[in-house]
């Protein structure tokens, strides 16, 4: 795609009036034009070779490939040379690819010229070359990146040469007298299979090897077209080229919008935009495949649009590169284009650091996004929590939630490190983030809609709202945690006015909720009911939990959520009901009446390991037996097997029916405290029933509530 130049100036291109008679700028194509030239230098270099090595030899074939050779070489000039046809030109082949470069600094920057030394005109990587190879006709060359093409062509041609058969090349010959084949007579001199391997090694060597540049050249001039777009100005030019790309999408909506960013702002391009702009490159590039950073490009645009200005765009090319251009041809201020790019270098700076790493594996100690935090500022307590909760929104897919969390996190880079306004930012962030889980946790614990994905969109296109153009006054943790709150109370599961009514609506529904279908959400309303608390001996609540004091069972925490022994939840009651009852006097077969089961509600689940989760597929006695050896230390088993046997009504017969495994696993695994208050439910004799199934189920969501309502 390219457009003409109508007024051209001597000492802006050339130096010489009507050196070159007609200068074509183009916008799209310029890297298949230079590679097609560079092609055409090394076949032409190679063709020199083999003619070279042909010398004077006088047999008849032999003289005619050399001919023919000749003939095919001189159309390759024309791919990467212009002729000029004027006295004094010297060499008369000009380079026909050059660079435009702002030459108000220097006369002599990729220029074409008369006679004068081309070292002193061609200064782009790519002229160098060619001129140097019209004038020396080698294919050396200082540049790293056009060193890197012409060995790769060098080393395609050299293999095809090397592979190509005595067999390819009759079949070539067979072509060449076929009108259906793409190389139809494309050999200048007469000669048939049989002529062909009738000649000697040497000869038919020499032949095969021409027969097959000569093929290549014959395909390159007859059967590769280049398609030659030529628009009136240079505006409708770029215009076209957005459009086709739209299609082919090898370049991104930001590659495509940054000419017009850079040209809108001149000189200054250097001092305004450029940080912002080299910011947001640095991330793109970060990806290896095109493929990649255009999804890449995509999740960036697609947040910046919504925390800019509350607009809602699909990931299509031309949806991001219209929002773009539209939105930034409307800023007439300096300070505003700024700003605009700013938040789309934030979008990038906060998938880079925050969406993009994966979660850490079982067992780790170290946690990408919490080193990142402590090297912005962050406390290591206050970094983990954080962390944690950004895992867990991750873990759960809650991907509408990234929005919010990046404008507070773009916050953190207003101020100084160190400085009161940094401190207090990372606090927010921190804040927001623990909101956010809260939140999450309290909706999807209590509603059986989906994913709250429009309170989100609502935080940016509210009239009042928190987008970096309209809401810099609102963005406060207090506007978000208020937004929050307004959601649940709209669901009648809260009640932002009254905490005692509030936790009795939430509770109600909540302790109802099939929990199972959302398991990462339990793992973490689990991890809150558990945290700081301890087994409940008092008669009456054996199976509950009480408080204990603050640090004495800190859940909290990406150790304790990253540990393999909370790594599944696991129903105490089994999830089906078993084919053969064994322990019937401690079997309750109301668990199980159809949709009304409370099999899956909160108060059947527990956090195991996936190792511990696969081997206690039993039932309550028996898990009994398991949970209290994961709950009582080595050091004080004086708690006799027998006694326990007692409790429960059972005899030393019935301790050989349990599966072997239990006992294996119960003595290497680690103390589980999470565990304890239903193992001492089972070590005092007491069912796992309906009742009180439902009964854990309503006090672990008052737990529940009342660490998230706190963070609200």
């Amino acid at each position: 795609m390219l457009h003409n130049e109508n007024k051209r100036v001597v000492g802006t291109h050339y130096d010489n009036a009507n050196l070159i008679t007609l200068i074509s700028n183009v916008v799209d194509g310029q890297q298949r034009i230079t590679s097609i030239g560079i092609l055409a230098c090394i076949l032409e270099k190679t063709i020199d070779e083999l003619v070279k090595k042909i010398g004077e030899d006088k047999t008849d074939y032999l003289k005619a490939l050399k001919n023919n050779l000749a003939n095919a070489k001189y159309p390759l000039q024309d791919y990467y040379s212009i002729t000029i046809n004027k006295q004094n030109a010297n060499p008369s082949q000009k380079p026909r690819i050059i660079r435009a470069f702002d030459h108000s600094s220097s006369i002599k920057t990729d220029q074409w010229t008369l006679n004068g030394n081309w070292t002193d005109y061609y200064k782009s990587n790519t002229s160098k070359f060619f001129a140097h190879f019209i004038t020396n006709k080698n294919l050396l060359t200082a540049d790293k990146k056009v060193a890197e093409n012409t060995d790769t062509f060098i080393y395609c041609l050299s293999e095809g040469l090397h592979d190509f058969t005595d067999n390819d090349a009759a079949d070539f010959i067979s072509a060449n007298e076929d009108s259906d084949s793409n190389l139809f007579q494309f050999l200048e001199f007469e000669i048939n299979v049989q002529q062909f391997n009738a000649l000697s090694v040497y000869e038919k060597e020499i032949i095969r090897h021409g027969i097959f540049l000569l093929g290549v050249c014959h395909f390159l001039h007859k059967n590769c077209f280049i398609v030659v777009i030529g628009c009136q100005n240079e505006d409708l030019a770029f215009d076209m080229f957005q459009t086709l790309n739209a299609s082919g999408t090898p370049l991104t909506s930001f590659e495509v919008f940054k000419p017009k960013a850079v040209s809108s702002v001149g000189n200054s391009y250097q001092t305004t935009l450029k940080p912002f702009i080299d910011r947001i490159e640095n991330i793109l590039e970060t990806e290896t495949t095109s493929d990649a950073k255009e999804r890449l490009n995509d999740k960036i645009i697609v947040s910046s649009a919504v925390t800019y200005n509350g607009e809602i765009i699909s990931a299509k090319f031309s949806d991001g590169r219209n929002w773009l251009n539209n939105t930034f041809t409307a800023l007439t201020q300096a300070v505003d284009k700024e700003l605009f790019l700013k938040n789309i270098a934030i979008q990038s700076e906060f998938y880079n650091e925050i969406v993009a790493p994966n979660q850490p594996k079982i067992n780790s100690q170290t946690y990408r996004i919490s080193n990142h935090l402590s090297k912005l500022g962050m406390g290591t307590k206050q970094a983990d929590i954080t962390t944690l909760c950004i895992y867990y929104l991750k873990k759960a897919n809650h991907t509408k939630s990234y929005i919010l969390l990046s404008v507070f996190y773009g916050l953190i880079f207003d101020s100084a490190p160190g400085t009161p306004n940094r401190i207090k930012a990372l606090s927010d962030f921190e804040e927001v983030c623990k909101a956010t889980a809260a939140f999450f946790t309290l909706w999807m614990g209590s509603l059986s809609t989906r994913f709250p994905d429009k309170v989100y969109t609502e935080l940016f296109t509210d009239v009042n709202n928190i987008s970096i153009r309209n809401g810099k006054a609102n963005q406060k943790v207090k506007f978000v945690k208020d937004k929050f709150k307004t959601a649940l109370t709209r669901e009648k599961v809260f009640d932002i006015n009254n905490n005692k009514t509030s936790k009795f609506q939430w509770v109600l529904k909540a302790k109802n909720i099939e929990w199972y279908k959302r398991q990462i959400v339990s793992k973490f309303a689990l991890f809150c009911a558990h945290h700081d608390a301890t087994a409940d001996t008092r008669p009456g609540y054996e199976g509950l939990l009480t408080s204990a004091q603050s640090g004495a069972n800190d859940l909290l925490t990406c150790a304790k959520w990253f540990n393999s022994d909370h790594e599944v939840i696991e129903h105490v009651a089994p999830q089906n009901m078993p084919k053969n009852i064994k322990y019937k006097n401690y079997f309750d077969l109301q668990i199980y009446p159809g949709n009304t089961s409370v099999v899956n509600k909160i108060g059947n689940l527990a956090n195991f390991s996936r190792q511990q989760n696969s081997s206690i597929d039993s039932e309550w006695p028996e898990k009994v037996f398991f949970y209290w050896s994961l709950t009582t230390p080595t050091a004080n088993k004086s708690y006799q097997v027998q006694q326990l046997l007692t409790n429960l009504g059972l005899t030393a017969n019935h301790l050989s029916n349990f599966p072997p495994s239990l006992h294996n696993l119960s003595s290497t695994t680690s103390y589980l405290v999470t565990v304890a208050p239903i193992a001492y439910r089972g070590a005092e004799g007491l069912s796992w029933d309906k009742a009180f199934i439902e009964k854990r189920s309503e006090h672990l969501c008052e737990r529940v509530y009342d660490k998230l309502s706190g963070w609200l």
